[in-house]
Protein backbone atom coordinates (compact mmCIF):
# COMPACT_ATOMS: atom_id res chain seq x y z
CA UNK A 1 0.00 0.00 0.00
CA UNK A 2 1.32 3.31 -0.76
CA UNK A 3 2.37 5.76 1.92
CA UNK A 4 0.63 9.12 1.06
CA UNK A 5 3.03 12.48 1.16
CA UNK A 6 3.15 14.23 3.78
CA UNK A 7 4.21 18.16 3.91
CA UNK A 8 3.99 20.22 7.29
CA UNK A 9 3.26 23.89 7.02
CA UNK A 10 3.75 26.63 10.08
CA UNK A 11 1.78 30.03 9.45
CA UNK A 12 0.64 28.13 6.03
CA UNK A 13 4.61 28.04 4.55
CA UNK A 14 5.92 24.98 4.44
CA UNK A 15 8.75 23.29 5.99
CA UNK A 16 11.69 20.44 5.77
CA UNK A 17 9.58 17.89 7.60
CA UNK A 18 7.54 15.33 5.44
CA UNK A 19 6.94 12.62 8.51
CA UNK A 20 3.45 11.66 10.09
CA UNK A 21 4.33 13.43 13.34
CA UNK A 22 6.38 16.99 13.76
CA UNK A 23 8.09 17.45 16.97
CA UNK A 24 9.64 19.99 18.47
CA UNK A 25 12.34 18.84 20.84
CA UNK A 26 12.61 22.53 22.68
CA UNK A 27 10.22 25.21 22.13
CA UNK A 28 11.55 28.79 21.24
CA UNK A 29 10.19 31.63 20.90
CA UNK A 30 10.18 31.68 17.11
CA UNK A 31 8.72 28.03 17.18
CA UNK A 32 5.29 29.70 17.73
CA UNK A 33 2.47 29.98 15.65
CA UNK A 34 0.16 28.07 13.69
CA UNK A 35 0.83 24.02 12.67
CA UNK A 36 -0.98 21.87 10.29
CA UNK A 37 -0.34 19.37 7.61
CA UNK A 38 -1.49 18.41 4.10
CA UNK A 39 -1.65 14.33 3.26
CA UNK A 40 -1.62 13.48 -0.94
CA UNK A 41 -2.09 10.09 -1.97
CA UNK A 42 -0.67 10.02 -5.36
CA UNK A 43 -2.72 6.90 -6.15
CA UNK A 44 -6.01 7.95 -5.60
CA UNK A 45 -5.07 11.99 -7.03
CA UNK A 46 -6.41 12.94 -3.30
CA UNK A 47 -5.54 15.58 -0.63
CA UNK A 48 -6.49 15.91 2.69
CA UNK A 49 -5.32 18.88 5.34
CA UNK A 50 -5.38 18.39 8.94
CA UNK A 51 -6.68 21.05 11.75
CA UNK A 52 -4.34 23.88 12.75
CA UNK A 53 -2.53 23.32 16.08
CA UNK A 54 -1.25 26.55 17.88
CA UNK A 55 1.89 26.27 19.86
CA UNK A 56 2.21 29.25 22.12
CA UNK A 57 4.75 29.57 25.06
CA UNK A 58 3.01 30.82 28.37
CA UNK A 59 4.75 34.06 29.98
CA UNK A 60 5.84 35.29 26.68
CA UNK A 61 4.30 38.18 24.77
CA UNK A 62 5.73 40.89 22.22
CA UNK A 63 5.39 44.08 22.19
CA UNK A 64 5.70 46.71 19.00
CA UNK A 65 7.59 50.19 20.35
CA UNK A 66 7.46 53.32 18.00
CA UNK A 67 10.92 54.34 19.70
CA UNK A 68 11.85 57.38 18.88
CA UNK A 69 15.01 59.64 18.87
CA UNK A 70 14.41 62.99 19.67
CA UNK A 71 15.38 66.24 17.60
CA UNK A 72 17.09 63.43 14.59
CA UNK A 73 15.84 62.77 11.20
CA UNK A 74 14.91 59.59 10.50
CA UNK A 75 17.40 57.19 10.70
CA UNK A 76 18.56 55.22 7.81
CA UNK A 77 18.82 51.26 8.14
CA UNK A 78 23.01 50.90 9.23
CA UNK A 79 22.34 53.78 11.60
CA UNK A 80 19.01 52.32 12.98
CA UNK A 81 21.39 48.95 13.33
CA UNK A 82 24.15 50.30 15.46
CA UNK A 83 21.37 52.28 17.35
CA UNK A 84 19.06 48.57 18.13
CA UNK A 85 22.15 46.75 19.18
CA UNK A 86 23.05 50.00 21.81
CA UNK A 87 19.90 49.58 22.94
CA UNK A 88 19.02 45.95 23.09
CA UNK A 89 22.73 46.12 25.28
CA UNK A 90 21.26 48.20 27.78
CA UNK A 91 17.65 46.78 27.87
CA UNK A 92 18.20 42.44 27.49
CA UNK A 93 18.24 41.27 31.14
CA UNK A 94 15.98 44.35 32.69
CA UNK A 95 13.72 43.32 35.07
CA UNK A 96 10.32 45.45 35.19
CA UNK A 97 8.33 45.17 37.80
CA UNK A 98 4.83 45.90 37.63
CA UNK A 99 2.36 46.51 40.70
CA UNK A 100 -0.89 47.35 39.95
CA UNK A 101 -4.00 46.63 42.47
CA UNK A 102 -3.89 42.69 43.10
CA UNK A 103 -1.90 42.23 40.11
CA UNK A 104 2.05 41.48 40.42
CA UNK A 105 4.35 40.87 37.27
CA UNK A 106 8.09 40.22 36.88
CA UNK A 107 8.69 40.83 33.83
CA UNK A 108 12.33 40.11 31.92
CA UNK A 109 13.07 41.91 28.46
CA UNK A 110 14.80 38.81 26.70
CA UNK A 111 15.97 40.67 23.48
CA UNK A 112 15.44 44.45 21.48
CA UNK A 113 15.30 43.87 17.44
CA UNK A 114 14.59 46.22 14.49
CA UNK A 115 11.62 45.91 12.47
CA UNK A 116 12.12 45.29 9.14
CA UNK A 117 9.83 47.89 7.44
CA UNK A 118 9.55 50.71 9.89
CA UNK A 119 13.25 51.16 11.28
CA UNK A 120 12.01 53.52 13.74
CA UNK A 121 10.17 50.71 15.42
CA UNK A 122 11.34 48.24 17.68
CA UNK A 123 9.86 44.84 18.55
CA UNK A 124 10.55 44.13 22.34
CA UNK A 125 10.64 40.41 22.97
CA UNK A 126 9.73 39.88 27.42
CA UNK A 127 8.72 37.13 29.04
CA UNK A 128 6.61 37.67 32.46
CA UNK A 129 6.76 35.45 35.73
CA UNK A 130 5.32 35.39 39.23
CA UNK A 131 1.83 36.48 38.20
CA UNK A 132 -0.11 35.84 40.86
CA UNK A 133 -3.11 36.71 39.14
CA UNK A 134 -4.45 36.96 35.21
CA UNK A 135 -4.14 40.17 33.59
CA UNK A 136 -6.19 41.09 30.32
CA UNK A 137 -4.60 43.42 29.22
CA UNK A 138 -0.58 42.58 29.94
CA UNK A 139 0.97 45.23 27.56
CA UNK A 140 -1.25 47.83 29.10
CA UNK A 141 0.83 47.45 32.36
CA UNK A 142 4.16 47.45 30.69
CA UNK A 143 3.77 50.75 29.19
CA UNK A 144 4.89 52.78 32.61
CA UNK A 145 8.10 50.83 33.76
CA UNK A 146 9.07 50.04 30.39
CA UNK A 147 8.74 53.98 29.61
CA UNK A 148 10.93 54.43 32.51
CA UNK A 149 14.02 51.47 31.37
CA UNK A 150 13.99 53.31 28.13
CA UNK A 151 14.66 56.87 29.90
CA UNK A 152 17.52 54.86 31.83
CA UNK A 153 18.78 53.99 28.65
CA UNK A 154 18.53 57.59 26.90
CA UNK A 155 20.47 58.54 29.58
CA UNK A 156 23.32 55.82 29.47
CA UNK A 157 23.98 56.25 25.71
CA UNK A 158 23.35 60.23 25.98
CA UNK A 159 21.11 60.28 23.17
CA UNK A 160 17.33 61.17 23.90
CA UNK A 161 14.70 58.34 23.88
CA UNK A 162 11.15 58.46 23.99
CA UNK A 163 8.31 55.92 23.15
CA UNK A 164 5.51 57.14 20.80
CA UNK A 165 3.49 54.12 21.35
CA UNK A 166 3.56 50.80 22.87
CA UNK A 167 1.47 48.15 21.54
CA UNK A 168 1.07 43.94 21.25
CA UNK A 169 2.91 42.48 18.40
CA UNK A 170 1.68 38.78 19.08
CA UNK A 171 -1.42 39.49 20.18
CA UNK A 172 -4.39 41.67 19.49
CA UNK A 173 -4.35 44.55 21.60
CA UNK A 174 -7.52 45.80 23.72
CA UNK A 175 -10.06 47.81 21.57
CA UNK A 176 -13.18 49.57 21.83
CA UNK A 177 -15.49 48.95 18.82
CA UNK A 178 -19.39 50.06 17.59
CA UNK A 179 -20.85 46.64 17.64
CA UNK A 180 -24.61 46.56 16.72
CA UNK A 181 -26.82 49.59 16.77
CA UNK A 182 -27.19 50.20 20.78
CA UNK A 183 -23.44 50.38 21.82
CA UNK A 184 -19.72 49.48 22.25
CA UNK A 185 -18.16 46.59 22.87
CA UNK A 186 -14.92 46.54 24.68
CA UNK A 187 -12.81 43.42 22.89
CA UNK A 188 -9.82 42.63 25.36
CA UNK A 189 -6.32 42.08 24.35
CA UNK A 190 -5.88 38.36 22.33
CA UNK A 191 -4.11 35.87 21.50
CA UNK A 192 -2.93 34.87 17.66
CA UNK A 193 -5.26 32.34 16.83
CA UNK A 194 -8.13 33.45 19.56
CA UNK A 195 -11.35 34.43 18.97
CA UNK A 196 -12.98 36.91 21.67
CA UNK A 197 -16.63 36.61 22.57
CA UNK A 198 -18.67 39.17 23.94
CA UNK A 199 -22.16 39.50 25.13
CA UNK A 200 -23.96 41.67 22.83
CA UNK A 201 -24.21 45.33 24.50
CA UNK A 202 -27.25 46.21 26.19
CA UNK A 203 -26.75 49.19 28.98
CA UNK A 204 -25.89 47.97 32.28
CA UNK A 205 -26.19 44.19 32.19
CA UNK A 206 -23.39 42.56 30.55
CA UNK A 207 -24.30 39.15 31.28
CA UNK A 208 -27.86 38.98 30.28
CA UNK A 209 -26.98 38.14 26.38
CA UNK A 210 -24.28 35.82 27.58
CA UNK A 211 -26.59 33.80 29.19
CA UNK A 212 -29.14 33.97 26.69
CA UNK A 213 -26.57 32.80 23.40
CA UNK A 214 -26.52 36.42 22.07
CA UNK A 215 -23.07 37.06 21.63
CA UNK A 216 -20.84 39.21 19.34
CA UNK A 217 -17.17 37.26 17.94
CA UNK A 218 -13.62 38.78 16.56
CA UNK A 219 -10.99 36.72 15.67
CA UNK A 220 -7.32 37.70 16.33
CA UNK A 221 -5.85 36.87 13.06
CA UNK A 222 -2.31 37.36 11.74
CA UNK A 223 1.20 35.09 12.84
CA UNK A 224 4.39 35.68 15.16
CA UNK A 225 6.25 37.22 12.15
CA UNK A 226 4.20 39.85 10.95
CA UNK A 227 2.37 40.29 13.86
CA UNK A 228 -1.61 40.14 14.64
CA UNK A 229 -4.11 41.84 13.65
CA UNK A 230 -8.10 42.15 14.67
CA UNK A 231 -10.34 40.58 11.77
CA UNK A 232 -13.85 42.55 11.77
CA UNK A 233 -16.09 41.89 14.39
CA UNK A 234 -19.12 39.82 13.76
CA UNK A 235 -22.02 41.84 15.13
CA UNK A 236 -24.85 41.02 13.31
CA UNK A 237 -26.80 39.31 16.13
CA UNK A 238 -26.49 42.76 17.68
CA UNK A 239 -28.16 44.26 15.55
CA UNK A 240 -31.40 44.51 17.75
CA UNK A 241 -34.36 45.52 16.70
CA UNK A 242 -38.37 46.35 17.79
CA UNK A 243 -39.17 45.66 21.21
CA UNK A 244 -35.42 44.37 22.14
CA UNK A 245 -34.04 47.89 20.82
CA UNK A 246 -36.78 49.75 22.57
CA UNK A 247 -36.24 47.62 26.48
CA UNK A 248 -32.38 48.20 25.94
CA UNK A 249 -33.13 51.80 25.77
CA UNK A 250 -34.57 51.66 29.09
CA UNK A 251 -31.38 50.85 30.68
CA UNK A 252 -30.73 54.27 31.82
CA UNK A 253 -34.15 55.01 33.82
CA UNK A 254 -33.53 56.16 37.21
CA UNK A 255 -37.21 56.17 38.05
CA UNK A 256 -38.93 53.44 38.61
CA UNK A 257 -42.47 55.31 37.93
CA UNK A 258 -40.95 56.23 34.63
CA UNK A 259 -39.47 52.66 33.87
CA UNK A 260 -42.94 50.72 34.92
CA UNK A 261 -45.05 52.62 32.92
CA UNK A 262 -42.86 52.30 29.92
CA UNK A 263 -42.46 48.30 29.86
CA UNK A 264 -46.19 48.05 29.81
CA UNK A 265 -46.01 50.78 26.67
CA UNK A 266 -43.26 48.50 25.19
CA UNK A 267 -44.38 44.78 26.06
CA UNK A 268 -48.13 45.39 25.16
CA UNK A 269 -47.45 43.50 22.16
CA UNK A 270 -47.42 40.21 23.75
CA UNK A 271 -47.43 37.81 20.96
CA UNK A 272 -44.27 39.79 19.57
CA UNK A 273 -42.16 39.42 22.58
CA UNK A 274 -39.05 36.85 22.27
CA UNK A 275 -36.93 35.06 24.82
CA UNK A 276 -34.42 38.15 25.11
CA UNK A 277 -37.60 40.41 25.98
CA UNK A 278 -38.60 38.88 29.01
CA UNK A 279 -35.25 38.10 30.25
CA UNK A 280 -34.35 41.97 30.12
CA UNK A 281 -37.82 43.16 31.06
CA UNK A 282 -37.43 40.98 33.99
CA UNK A 283 -34.04 42.78 34.97
CA UNK A 284 -35.80 46.36 34.51
CA UNK A 285 -38.36 45.37 36.84
CA UNK A 286 -35.97 43.68 39.50
CA UNK A 287 -34.18 47.40 39.13
CA UNK A 288 -37.69 48.80 40.78
CA UNK A 289 -36.55 49.86 44.26
CA UNK A 290 -39.11 48.58 47.11
CA UNK A 291 -39.49 51.96 48.55
CA UNK A 292 -41.00 53.30 45.09
CA UNK A 293 -43.76 50.73 45.39
CA UNK A 294 -44.45 51.47 49.01
CA UNK A 295 -45.01 55.23 48.02
CA UNK A 296 -46.68 54.87 44.76
CA UNK A 297 -49.56 52.33 44.20
CA UNK A 298 -49.80 53.43 40.28
CA UNK A 299 -45.97 52.18 40.51
CA UNK A 300 -47.83 48.56 41.64
CA UNK A 301 -50.17 48.30 38.96
CA UNK A 302 -47.83 49.23 36.29
CA UNK A 303 -45.94 46.46 37.34
CA UNK A 304 -48.41 43.84 37.51
CA UNK A 305 -49.61 45.34 33.97
CA UNK A 306 -45.91 44.53 32.60
CA UNK A 307 -46.07 40.95 34.19
CA UNK A 308 -49.16 39.94 33.07
CA UNK A 309 -47.92 40.66 29.64
CA UNK A 310 -45.12 38.78 29.76
CA UNK A 311 -46.79 36.10 31.36
CA UNK A 312 -49.03 36.11 28.31
CA UNK A 313 -46.45 35.80 25.70
CA UNK A 314 -45.75 33.28 23.68
CA UNK A 315 -45.13 29.43 25.37
CA UNK A 316 -41.75 28.96 23.47
CA UNK A 317 -40.45 32.71 24.28
CA UNK A 318 -41.46 31.83 28.13
CA UNK A 319 -39.59 28.38 28.16
CA UNK A 320 -36.64 29.08 26.66
CA UNK A 321 -36.58 32.67 29.01
CA UNK A 322 -36.66 30.27 32.19
CA UNK A 323 -34.53 27.48 30.88
CA UNK A 324 -32.07 30.08 30.45
CA UNK A 325 -32.39 33.12 32.68
CA UNK A 326 -35.01 31.57 35.10
CA UNK A 327 -37.03 34.56 34.48
CA UNK A 328 -40.52 32.80 35.13
CA UNK A 329 -39.39 31.90 38.74
CA UNK A 330 -38.42 35.52 39.19
CA UNK A 331 -41.63 37.17 37.99
CA UNK A 332 -43.13 35.67 39.99
CA UNK A 333 -40.64 36.52 43.25
CA UNK A 334 -41.58 40.36 41.72
CA UNK A 335 -45.15 39.24 42.15
CA UNK A 336 -44.76 38.46 45.95
CA UNK A 337 -42.61 41.92 46.68
CA UNK A 338 -45.36 44.20 44.88
CA UNK A 339 -48.26 42.38 47.35
CA UNK A 340 -46.48 42.58 50.12
CA UNK A 341 -45.19 46.37 49.85
CA UNK A 342 -48.31 47.64 47.93
CA UNK A 343 -49.36 50.81 49.79
CA UNK A 344 -52.66 50.11 51.68
CA UNK A 345 -54.57 51.50 53.96
CA UNK A 346 -56.39 49.77 56.80
CA UNK A 347 -59.74 47.40 54.87
CA UNK A 348 -58.46 48.91 51.71
CA UNK A 349 -58.11 46.08 48.88
CA UNK A 350 -56.14 46.42 45.90
CA UNK A 351 -57.98 44.76 42.44
CA UNK A 352 -55.91 43.42 39.12
CA UNK A 353 -57.58 41.80 36.84
CA UNK A 354 -55.66 40.75 33.70
CA UNK A 355 -54.80 38.26 30.75
CA UNK A 356 -52.84 36.22 32.38
CA UNK A 357 -53.55 36.26 36.03
CA UNK A 358 -55.62 38.11 38.42
CA UNK A 359 -54.57 39.21 42.11
CA UNK A 360 -56.22 40.51 44.94
CA UNK A 361 -54.78 42.59 47.97
CA UNK A 362 -56.36 43.71 50.96
CA UNK A 363 -55.21 44.62 54.68
CA UNK A 364 -58.51 43.69 57.81
CA UNK A 365 -58.71 43.74 61.11
CA UNK A 366 -57.73 40.62 63.00
CA UNK A 367 -60.67 39.07 64.86
CA UNK A 368 -59.69 38.23 68.53
CA UNK A 369 -61.49 34.44 67.45
CA UNK A 370 -61.67 34.25 63.55
CA UNK A 371 -60.02 35.35 60.05
CA UNK A 372 -61.77 34.92 57.21
CA UNK A 373 -60.41 35.28 53.84
CA UNK A 374 -62.41 37.55 51.47
CA UNK A 375 -64.48 36.47 48.54
CA UNK A 376 -62.33 35.23 46.08
CA UNK A 377 -65.04 34.83 43.29
CA UNK A 378 -64.33 38.28 41.73
CA UNK A 379 -61.23 37.29 40.19
CA UNK A 380 -62.64 34.12 38.94
CA UNK A 381 -65.15 35.89 37.42
CA UNK A 382 -62.70 38.83 36.12
CA UNK A 383 -60.76 36.18 34.34
CA UNK A 384 -63.12 33.60 33.50
CA UNK A 385 -65.71 35.53 32.29
CA UNK A 386 -67.86 33.65 34.32
CA UNK A 387 -70.84 36.11 35.74
CA UNK A 388 -72.69 32.95 37.58
CA UNK A 389 -69.62 31.67 39.83
CA UNK A 390 -71.38 33.59 42.95
CA UNK A 391 -69.74 31.38 45.98
CA UNK A 392 -65.99 31.38 46.85
CA UNK A 393 -63.36 28.90 45.98
CA UNK A 394 -62.35 28.58 50.09
CA UNK A 395 -62.63 30.00 53.26
CA UNK A 396 -60.11 29.94 55.14
CA UNK A 397 -59.84 30.41 58.72
CA UNK A 398 -57.10 30.78 61.51
CA UNK A 399 -57.65 31.61 64.76
CA UNK A 400 -56.56 35.13 65.78
CA UNK A 401 -53.83 33.94 67.88
CA UNK A 402 -51.65 33.07 64.62
CA UNK A 403 -51.49 36.74 64.14
CA UNK A 404 -49.02 37.81 67.23
CA UNK A 405 -48.32 41.88 67.53
CA UNK A 406 -50.43 42.50 65.04
CA UNK A 407 -53.85 44.47 64.66
CA UNK A 408 -53.96 44.35 60.83
CA UNK A 409 -53.34 41.50 58.91
CA UNK A 410 -52.71 41.43 54.56
CA UNK A 411 -53.73 38.99 52.93
CA UNK A 412 -53.56 38.45 48.78
CA UNK A 413 -54.50 36.16 46.55
CA UNK A 414 -53.78 35.10 42.75
CA UNK A 415 -55.32 32.92 40.32
CA UNK A 416 -53.92 32.12 36.82
CA UNK A 417 -55.15 30.92 33.46
CA UNK A 418 -52.47 28.46 33.66
CA UNK A 419 -48.89 27.02 35.13
CA UNK A 420 -46.91 28.88 32.60
CA UNK A 421 -44.82 31.00 34.90
CA UNK A 422 -44.57 27.41 37.56
CA UNK A 423 -42.92 25.71 34.79
CA UNK A 424 -39.65 24.51 36.19
CA UNK A 425 -35.98 25.90 35.29
CA UNK A 426 -34.21 23.12 33.75
CA UNK A 427 -30.80 24.34 33.76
Amino acid sequence: RTQPLIQWYKDDKPLSAFEQNYTINSVQPNDRGSYHCRATSVAFKETKVSNSASVLIQGLIQLKVDLRSRGRRRRQQNQSTDFIDQVNALLSGTELNIQSGNITLKSDIISVSSLPDTPEDVLLVTTLTQTNTSAPQLSALLVAPLREAVQQASQVINQPLEVDQIVRYDGCPAEITVCGNIDSVMWPETEIGSTSKRPCPCGFNKNLFNDLGIIATRKCMGNFETGARWNFPECSICNLTGTTSSLCKLVDIDSGAQLASALVNITNNTQELKTEDLALSTVLLEVIQISEIQEDEQVTMDILGAVDQLASAPQDSIKSSQKNTNSSSRLLNILQIVTKNVPLEENQTLNFFGEAFGLRVQTIMVDPETIIVPDLSKITNSIIGNSNMGSPLADIVLPGSAIPNSSALRISAALYTDDTLFQQRNT
